[in-house]
């Protein structure tokens, strides 16, 4: 600090000698006042400064011992009590993290029972995905006649029930079944003259097929209650394989 003000006024005589070479001596005389009263201040500032701090130094602590207050390290018992907050803090810290680490994993647990049905659906098989609705439409009580898979056939199956004819369509995507499926399906409806039909499918039906088929003798069963079929009539582990692990992207917590 000293040696800056210094500096300064030094530099503003010689600026001053340069720029007024002939002016009056009072001038420089002035210049010099007004320099040693700064140089005064800084010395008595800085003199200032450093009895406050050797003051702080020398307070004692709440153990009474001198200077410990700013400097733990002169008293056992505030350094013992410092390395124990710390250390309350550093187990706080760890805690805070299992119970984060619990709450993430409960989280992708709760989040994997919900979605892990519904993901595997989206990626079976789609031959597989039919034997699994025929077999779902068998325990509601439907008598069901398997169709040979031939991949985007009108119908997959015949459903009798109380002397009734029906045609059955699966559809596995993860997209939207529109309406010329549907078309085609009451097409086959009223070709073999069967009495309704009931789509099934992982995606959704558009809201167009869904208008279309509002005055037909057709049952739309989207992923929603299919998932609650299944739920009602199977255990979870008959649909999904137990080596299934749903995809990381598919969670919604992380």
């Amino acid at each position: 600090m000293q040696l800056i003000l210094a500096f300064l006024f030094y530099a503003v005589i010689v600026y001053y000698i340069i720029e007024n070479p002939f002016n009056s001596w009072q001038w420089l005389l002035a210049i010099a006042l007004i320099g040693s009263c700064c140089f005064i201040f800084s010395v008595i500032y800085m003199n200032y400064i450093d009895y406050v701090n050797k003051k702080k130094l020398k307070e004692p602590c709440q153990h009474g011992i001198i200077g410990a207050k700013h400097n733990i390290f002169n008293c056992l018992d505030c350094k013992n009590i410092a390395e124990l907050q710390q250390e309350e803090a550093r187990e706080k810290i760890s805690i805070q993290k299992s119970e984060n680490q619990i709450l993430r994993q409960k989280q992708y647990e709760e989040s994997n029972s919900k979605i892990r049905l519904p993901e595997y659906l989206k990626t079976m098989d789609p031959m597989a995905f039919e034997k699994l609705v025929c077999d779902l439409l068998r325990k509601i009580g439907y008598d069901v006649t398997e169709t040979p898979f031939v991949g985007d056939g009108a119908y997959d199956g015949y459903l009798r029930r109380d002397g009734h004819l029906y045609l059955l369509q699966c559809k596995r995507t993860k997209g939207s079944v529109g309406e010329p499926i549907i078309r085609d399906l009451f097409g086959s409806i009223t070709a073999l003259k069967a009495a309704g039909g009931i789509i099934v499918t992982t995606g959704s039906v558009s809201d167009q097929a869904k208008k279309w088929a509002v005055d037909k003798p057709l049952d739309i069963i989207e992923m929603e209650q299919l998932i609650e079929l299944i739920k009602k009539y199977f255990a979870e582990n008959e649909v999904v394989p137990d080596n299934y692990e749903v995809p990381i992207e598919s969670h919604d917590v992380f």
